[in-house]
């Protein structure tokens, strides 16, 4: 067996323990009856506006901050959407669910409390700005992110915020760790409970039938940097990350994050001239359309 096997092996091993220590605990939190209808919808060709509007319609609170969030500077309509059935045409079936699925991680990961720097408002200002790096990347670089390199980014930590609520405690001891070591907060995870946050996320993810590219890319962003032809998605945020974190949009982390020099050895960067400052400027400039989405989705 190889190093690598044997690292991969110790790994699943632990990830399985904490799996049962969340069993024992209650289990993940699930995702509400009317996005994982949604989510469902998405994904059968058979499906319709129609069918879609019907099931969310169910749901008067989440149909108003659909619109909320179509009305918001993220999306930039030239006029405003009055109606969930508009809102269908004018955004299509992709942005709508990728909507309802952000709402709905908003509502159910609702919880936990401020510590130091790592704050509920600069967690989520991290991940919105992420979702919007992924989209810049994926279209410099004409990635096939499947419409999804947005939702991915924003919900990519959200690892983070199911440890706080599960295992508080430990939690607490990995912020100290990582703040007073000045390490990446995977690593303290990884010694205090063998798994880390992009692992949870990805279980997580996939409990709740989110789609093979997003729970993959979100459970690998710690891991080796991937290759945007095989994993185009996990390539893409794991590029985004390191950008806002360079950039410190939200909440930076506790360590510096990998330089310029690293990245461009990347398979991502490797072999092409990465447009630094144009990408930059652009993250910031619609980095206010970013925090809009925030406010509307989260409420």
């Amino acid at each position: 067996m190889t190093t690598k096997d044997k690292d991969e092996t110790v790994q699943t091993d632990a990830l399985e323990r904490f799996r049962r220590r969340v069993d024992a605990v209650g289990g993940l939190p699930t995702l509400p009856h009317v996005a994982a209808e949604v989510l469902r919808l998405a994904h059968d060709p058979d499906s319709s506006l129609k069918d879609m509007a019907s099931v969310i319609s169910k749901d008067p609170p989440l149909t108003g901050r659909i619109l909320k969030v179509a009305n918001s500077a993220f999306y930039g309509l030239s006029q405003q959407v009055g109606s969930l059935s508009v809102a269908l045409v004018l955004l299509g079936m992709k942005n709508v669910t990728n909507i309802v699925t952000s709402i709905s991680i908003f509502r159910t990961l609702k919880f936990g409390v401020d510590r130091g720097t790592f704050t509920r408002k600069a967690f989520w200002e991290h991940s919105g700005a992420c979702g919007k790096a992924c989209d810049i990347i994926g279209k410099l670089y004409k990635l096939d992110l499947g419409g999804e390199g947005f939702v991915a980014g924003l919900i990519h930590d959200m690892g983070k915020i199911v440890l706080d609520a599960v295992f508080h405690n430990d939690f607490v001891r990995v912020l100290k760790m990582a703040a007073e070591e000045k390490i990446p907060m995977y690593v303290a995870e990884r010694r205090v409970l063998g798994v880390d946050h992009a692992q949870i996320g990805g279980w997580l993810a996939e409990s709740w039938h989110l789609p093979r590219n997003i729970y993959e890319a979100i459970s690998t962003h710690h891991s080796e940097p991937r290759d945007p032809v095989a994993e185009p998605l996990g390539a893409a945020i794991q590029g985004a990350d390191a950008i806002v974190r360079h950039e410190e949009l939200g909440f930076p982390g506790f360590s510096e994050p990998p330089s310029r020099e690293e990245m461009s050895s990347w398979p991502l960067l490797a072999d092409r001239e990465f447009p630094w400052e144009e990408v930059t400027e652009k993250l910031k400039e619609e980095f206010v359309g970013v925090q809009e989405f925030l406010n509307a989705a989260a409420g």
